[in-house]
């Protein structure tokens, strides 16, 4: 598949039947200190692997992802809807294990910059 210019896209490769996903989304959470962060981050998913980069691997190939790992069947994804983030609204959707009750490092959120439906599908 090749790179928009833009960044993102989203096709299912007919040959594997694997589907792909890539494009920039907003990381947010809180620290340890308690301080909410919201970063840019790109996000890839190809098949059940999903990873996130702070900058485009496909315009920088060398970078390795500073969170990555594999989709199976105790992955949930929430959607929590419109979140107030740094005076703007965005759309967020949590990824979590469903194992980890704690929920202490094992879920991140990412949030759309405006919801719309193409972005979800």
């Amino acid at each position: 598949m090749e790179a928009s210019s833009s960044g993102e896209g989203s096709q299912r490769d007919e040959e594997k039947g694997m589907f792909q996903y890539f494009g920039w989304v907003y990381h947010i959470g809180v620290n340890s200190v308690g301080r909410e962060y919201c970063h840019l981050r790109f996000l890839l998913v190809r098949g059940k692997c999903v990873a996130m980069y702070k900058r485009d691997p496909h315009q920088n190939p060398g970078i390795k992802p500073i969170r990555q790992g594999v989709m199976g069947a105790t992955l949930v994804v929430e959607e929590l809807g419109r979140r107030k983030v740094n005076n703007g609204e965005l759309y967020v959707i949590q990824f979590c294990s469903r194992l980890d009750e704690s929920r202490k490092g094992e879920d991140f959120k990412v949030a759309l910059n405006s919801y719309t439906p193409s972005n979800l599908k």
